[in-house]
């Protein structure tokens, strides 16, 4: 009889891929808490790894759309009028 394929759920993967990112376990110690293969254990690691800027990417986008604030004035400087070019100080 063949067995069938075990599936993981993501949240079950991504609790391993902590802990072991942790690093106050071994491979293999996870590995036989959850019940998995060492090698999945590391593969799920790289993968939080390499995607792990992607959950700061949506929220950074969504963050920033709310708050446009538009920028203050510079300040003037001194000697030199709104126009482009610069006047002669004052004295």
């Amino acid at each position: 009889m063949s067995r069938k394929r075990r599936q993981y759920s993501s949240e079950f993967k991504a609790q391993a891929a902590l802990t072991a990112l942790k690093g106050e376990q071994t491979m293999s110690e996870i590995s036989a808490h959850f019940e998995i293969h060492p090698i999945m254990v590391s593969q799920w690691k790289c993968d939080l790894l390499d995607n792990a800027t992607g959950v700061f990417e949506g929220m950074s986008s969504s963050k920033t759309a709310q708050k446009t604030h538009p920028e203050p004035p510079l300040p003037s400087k001194a000697g030199y009028s709104k126009n482009r070019y610069p006047t002669a100080p004052a004295f």
